[in-house]
């Protein structure tokens, strides 16, 4: 007579049946990443929505699947997989007045934009080409380093930074300045960047009008550069942004200088 399984019994055979899928997934995954490597992405930007929210992703296949707790697990999945890449991530936040704008646009002038939408018009261009312009750019008269946020995360990994002060605005305290969330995902060297930026300034005007003490200030917030993009960032190539704001005369053109690196 056959004896009945416990549910116990039942419940340890499932999981051990789970372990042994996972294992041979793994290794038939990591057969397949060495038969054929990821390929290299051609370089192109995508710009979104100036109300797109970056949406939670869950981890990659098959971080997802295995308990945090499985050691053993883990080591078998970084021997046939490979470690997670390292994604470095560096914007450079910038702004230039009236003055410098037609000179910007001469220098801009021998690469066609790869996105002209929304307010925003972007390039993207290898490395000694965008060497040579960054150089240029930061080399005119009026030109301000805004923000320089840099960023070490992993493919699927989201990351949100801001380089901020507060200041009093309607009574309340509001924060002002850089705000960014990323989010990339890594194809061999190349870097899919899905980005949301936001550069915001305080306006402080004197009220000079009778009976005004000089102590009196009105405070306002201005919104410089507000994107929303996917960039497709072969290796060795990097992304320049540029938005003019229109809200009022004495309106910058303000931009952002994207640059990724994938790390063993």
């Amino acid at each position: 007579m056959e004896k009945p399984i416990s549910v116990n019994g039942r419940a340890a055979h499932a999981k051990r049946i789970r372990i042994a899928l996972l294992v041979v997934w793994l290794a038939v995954a990591g057969l397949v990443l060495v038969i054929h490597p990821p390929s290299t992405l051609s370089p192109e930007i995508n710009v979104l929505s100036s109300s797109y929210q970056m949406q939670a992703r869950d981890l990659p296949v098959p971080d997802r699947w295995i308990p945090p707790t499985w050691g053993w697990l883990w080591r078998l999945r970084y021997a046939l997989l490979g470690t997670p890449a390292r994604v470095q991530i560096e914007a450079r936040n910038f702004a230039l007045t009236d003055a410098s704008a037609l000179r910007l646009k001469e220098l801009l002038k021998p690469w066609k934009p790869a996105a002209s939408t929304n307010g925003i018009e972007a390039w993207i261009l290898p490395d000694r080409e965008f060497s040579t312009l960054r150089k240029q750019i930061g080399a005119l008269p009026d030109y301000i380093t805004l923000s320089r946020p840099r960023v070490d995360t992993g493919h699927g990994i989201e990351s949100r930074l801001s380089v901020a002060t507060t200041v009093p605005i309607d009574g309340g305290q509001v924060p002002v300045g850089t705000f960014a969330d990323f989010l990339p995902e890594v194809h061999g060297k190349s870097v899919v960047l899905t980005t949301v930026m936001t550069f915001t300034e305080a306006l402080t005007n004197r009220l000079e009008t009778q009976g005004e003490t000089p102590s009196n200030t009105l405070v306002s917030l201005r919104t410089n550069l507000s994107l929303a993009a996917r960039l497709q960032l072969p290796e060795g190539h990097h992304a320049i942004l540029l938005q003019r704001r229109q809200e009022s005369p004495d309106s910058k053109i303000a931009g952002v200088m994207i640059s990724s690196e994938v790390k063993p």
